[in-house]
């Protein structure tokens, strides 16, 4: 039988995982097309936990903003190049022209400190 401490450690460590993973793609100009299947299962996985009327469905509505936020900047913002997707040096030069997108960064230093927090309140 799973625990809720058991539980909550896995959510916390996907959840981290989660936003380093998005943290790192965000100034990808693939970025909308990447975090359209993690938005689609957050999604599904956020419904079906409205009911237990958790932290997860927080957090998880928080970093589903973050991915539309961003996805909608970045579509915005390649909506006014020049060069396809096959002029790597042009995609590179483009993406490092992109200012920092700093949410995920933002939310996984909260996730952090929470987790110091409960850490040491707990040990």
């Amino acid at each position: 039988k799973k625990t809720k401490e058991y539980q909550e450690g896995v959510f916390d460590l996907t959840y981290e995982l989660l936003l380093n993973y998005l943290s790192q793609l965000s100034r990808s100009i693939s970025f909308p097309e990447v975090s359209f299947p993690v938005s689609v299962w957050l999604k599904k996985f956020n419904k079906k936990c409205e009911n237990s009327k958790s932290k997860y469905t927080t957090q998880i509505k928080q970093v589903l903003e973050k991915i539309e936020v961003t996805s909608r900047d970045l579509t915005e913002r390649r909506g006014h190049v020049s060069f396809t997707p096959r002029d790597l040096e042009k995609v590179r030069e483009w993406e490092e022209s992109l200012p920092v997108f700093h949410y995920f960064q933002v939310l996984r230093k909260l996730e952090q400190s929470s987790s110091e927090h409960r850490c040491s309140s707990t040990c």
